[in-house]
């Protein structure tokens, strides 16, 4: 998936299921898209990332995620199925994971910016098959009353300057949501041995916490 056009607009859906139902939820996904998703005015392309569990968890028992990305050449067919359910996510696929998904959740992204490694203003986002290398870490903020501006340069300016240099970067893309303050942010790294190594760094960490202390409380 090409990651570059500032005119295309993305929706983000994520879904809550446990580990076990991930492979047959995007199978569900896969298949409504293909039906019907793609026949739609103004389809760009579609992505899914399963969330892997974290660190003591069991894979049978874990909760954990299904991000499905949407890019849409058309503004108005994006809102369009954004404002229909039926039509975004297969309703009747999606009974028979009633008992495991607990939530799901949609919203119209715009690009912001895209930092690669080279220093490029776009990106090729990698979806490979769960046990491959690439390491992609998706981060949604709801930044603090008149922080959004602030915070999104930041992260830009930080990630241009430093973090794309730092070992087994590939890119970043930034996200502002069409109707909300929300910030999203997809990250690449060549392995996620190189992601957990970042935290080593102390720019790095400096980076993560400054996020967070701007994100609206809960």
């Amino acid at each position: 998936m090409i990651i570059g056009d500032v005119d295309r607009l993305q929706i983000l859906t994520t879904y809550d299921v446990l580990v076990d139902d991930q492979e047959s939820l995007v199978t569900s996904l896969a298949a409504h898209a293909e039906d019907h998703l793609a026949t739609l005015r103004g389809f760009a392309g579609v992505a899914w990332l399963a969330q892997l569990p974290g660190p003591g968890q069991s894979e049978s028992s874990a909760a954990a995620g299904v991000v499905q990305i949407l890019q849409w050449d058309d503004p108005e067919a994006a809102r369009n199925v954004l404002a229909d359910p039926g039509s975004l996510s297969p309703q009747a696929g999606l009974q028979g994971f009633s008992s495991t998904i607990s939530a799901a959740c949609s919203e119209l992204y715009r690009l912001d910016a895209v930092i690669s490694e080279d220093g490029r203003d776009r990106a090729v986002l990698e979806v490979q098959p769960t046990g491959t290398q690439v390491a992609t870490a998706i981060i949604v903020t709801e930044p603090a009353p008149g922080k959004r501006g602030w915070l999104a340069e930041y992260h830009h300016s930080e990630t241009s300057d430093h973090i794309r240099h730092l070992p087994g970067f590939v890119s970043a893309s930034f996200f502002a949501a069409e109707d909300s303050q929300r910030l999203a942010e997809i990250v690449q790294w060549r392995s996620f041995g190189h992601f957990s190594a970042a935290f080593h760094d102390h720019r790095f960490k400096e980076h993560v916490d400054v996020a967070a202390i701007t994100r609206r409380p809960r």
